[in-house]
């Protein structure tokens, strides 16, 4: 497994300084261009229990509805300010993640054992996709199946490098050998496949979101754009922010035990914007 490396205080602020900064370009753009978008996972519980970042979180992330998302991509190249980027599988042949990154120019942000990937790579954030899903139980987990075999077959090239030799270990080396490219087409196909029918729910397919108390999410939970505060600056948030945060983190209010407080993107290697590196060795 890679070696990773805690940032100290002074750091992880000055990360998550870069991430607000893309957080308020991201929101500018949609703004200008009538996109409608949402705080999502981690950012949206931060928003809601902190009024900003979780004080350990290293990552951001923002979701959109498909319709909104291909919008979003498509104004990217003219309306983005120099120092910003988007990338996915549309701009690098090489990016292979179901799902978007706006990332800083002239910075990097190298996860463990990723290293073998050919895609760009910078200080981001996540910008997810929530697609349309049936109605039915069955078609909803058929879904959520064919689309977790396929991340697990675009990310099996790292789960080889990072697993000890084990079951899983094996699972992933067969996996590897599917090439990425099919994987990805299948992704997309399944589930883009309710596009544009009136359904009324939707999934997050583009990475693991499934909990105990389910998966699927209203789209009445989306229905309005609620303004949020969030280290000052004002972000948008669904009008059903309490049950998403309730099927993703239960009690979402309550703070975790202090050994689990621990940001959930690790790096190896940090370029910050300024030109300062961190090295996980150091």
């Amino acid at each position: 497994m890679g070696k990773t490396f805690l940032l100290d205080h002074e750091h992880l602020s000055k990360l998550q300084g870069e991430l607000l900064e893309l957080l308020i370009e991201f929101d500018r753009v949609c703004k200008k261009n009538n996109i409608r978008y949402f705080l999502s996972c981690g950012t949206l519980l931060g928003a809601i229990r902190h009024k900003g970042f979780i004080p350990w979180d290293n990552d951001a992330d923002v979701e959109l509805f498909r319709e909104d998302y291909e919008k979003f991509r498509s104004v990217c190249e003219q309306e983005l300010k120099d120092e910003f980027f988007f990338l996915d599988h549309n701009v690098d042949k090489h990016y292979f993640w179901p799902f978007g990154k706006l990332m800083k120019k002239n910075t990097s942000y190298e996860r463990p054992n990723q290293g073998i990937l050919k895609q760009k790579n910078g200080i981001c954030i996540d910008v997810f996709v929530l697609d349309k899903m049936p109605e039915d139980t069955f078609g909803q987990r058929k879904m959520e199946y064919i689309t977790t075999l396929c991340r697990k077959i675009l990310w099996a090239p790292v789960g080889v490098k990072a697993l000890p030799f084990s079951l899983e270990w094996m699972a992933f080396y067969l996996l590897s050998h599917i090439p990425r490219e099919w994987a990805y087409k299948v992704h997309q196909n399944t589930a883009r496949q309710y596009e544009g029918i009136d359904n009324k729910y939707r999934g997050f397919f583009c990475t693991a979101y499934r909990s105990p108390r389910g998966y699927a999410l209203k789209e009445e939970w989306y229905e309005k754009s609620l303004d949020c505060e969030f280290e000052g600056h004002i972000f948008s948030i669904p009008n059903g922010y309490d049950n998403i945060m309730y099927l993703k983190y239960d009690n979402y209010m309550t703070l975790p035990p202090v050994e689990e407080r621990i940001g959930s993107s690790p790096a190896e290697y940090i370029k910050f914007s300024d030109g300062e590196e961190w090295y996980a060795s150091k």
